[in-house]
């Protein structure tokens, strides 16, 4: 059984990095239309679904909260703004984060619920531009499961 679970992360590995590279571009150039809100949220809700798949809950949890922010801003048929933009572009960050850590600290703290992975807003406090990735929350252990940014919420 291991072994499967091996192949299936090996592919998550290579699928995710290809997601994240394709939203990258997208935010990069601006997100200039409806079409690549779209792909963005198609992307990450495949990101979300194969992180279930594998089971990493911690990282389908920060999909399914972009997924949220990104859904609300197709069902008000509006386009991301640069604040957006750059929670996007962190929320990317965090899951590669996530990602190149030890697969100990992929999974949720067993002290922590996972009810803030599936409601936390956007983080938009000045964190983004005013320090380094990863921020101070997510350096020490048990991480603020699930947050991005400063962690003020």
């Amino acid at each position: 059984m291991d072994n499967l679970r091996d192949e299936l992360l090996a592919v998550f590995d290579a699928e995710y990095r290809d997601h994240l590279r394709a939203i990258r571009a997208i935010v990069a150039a601006g997100c200039p239309d409806a079409q690549g809100l779209a792909e963005i949220f198609r992307r990450v809700h495949s990101l979300k679904g194969a992180a279930r798949a594998v089971e990493l809950p911690v990282v389908e949890g920060v999909a399914h909260a972009l997924e949220n922010r990104l859904s609300a801003l197709l069902s008000a048929r509006a386009l991301p703004d640069p604040a957006d933009l750059a929670a996007i572009a962190d929320t990317l960050d965090e899951i590669d984060l996530l990602m190149t850590a030890p697969p100990r600290m992929r999974l949720p703290h067993p002290m922590r619920g996972q009810h803030r992975l599936k409601t936390r807003p956007m983080c938009r406090c000045p964190w983004p531009g005013s320090m380094r990735w990863p921020p101070p929350c997510m350096i020490s252990w048990p991480w603020p499961i699930g947050m991005s940014g400063c962690g003020r919420r």
